[in-house]
């Protein structure tokens, strides 16, 4: 759980605006089988950003040998994710992220592609990686 905004910022004391406290609740579980081929990962957020109405995002995400994966996300603000990530060396992945709209918004804004690179910090032991692609 994470909360934004929820003590008062002293130095906008005299500004008539203000903040309102966003809520961030998250949660999952990941199902792992005993051959490690593809897990799956379903997770849950609920988002309550100051006074707009509470949003709840679904995800489902599939590891393939532990290292690559496919997601596939829907959220009550009216959006959908498709993304997929690829392991590139060692502790090193890229990705992608597709987002399409599906409310009236939408025949102005197509969608939105995301391309990225990262670091898995929870990945330490390069040796039981590289037994996951023999």
């Amino acid at each position: 759980m994470s909360c934004n905004k929820i003590l008062p910022d002293v130095s906008n004391a005299f500004n008539p605006r203000k903040e309102q406290p966003s809520y961030f609740l998250f949660g999952g579980y990941k199902f792992m089988k005993n051959n490690n081929t593809i897990n799956f990962e379903p997770s849950v957020a609920v988002k309550k950003l100051g006074e707009d109405k509470t949003t709840f995002d679904l995800h489902s995400k599939f590891y393939i040998k532990r290292l690559n994966w496919i997601a596939l996300s829907y959220s009550t603000s009216n959006k959908i994710n498709l993304q997929f990530g690829l392991h590139l060396y060692k502790m090193v992945y890229a990705g992608y992220n597709y987002e399409y709209t599906l409310s009236k918004i939408s025949s102005y804004n197509l969608s939105t592609h995301d391309i990225y690179l990262g670091i898995n910090l929870g990945l330490t032991r390069v040796e039981s990686i590289r037994g996951t692609f023999n």
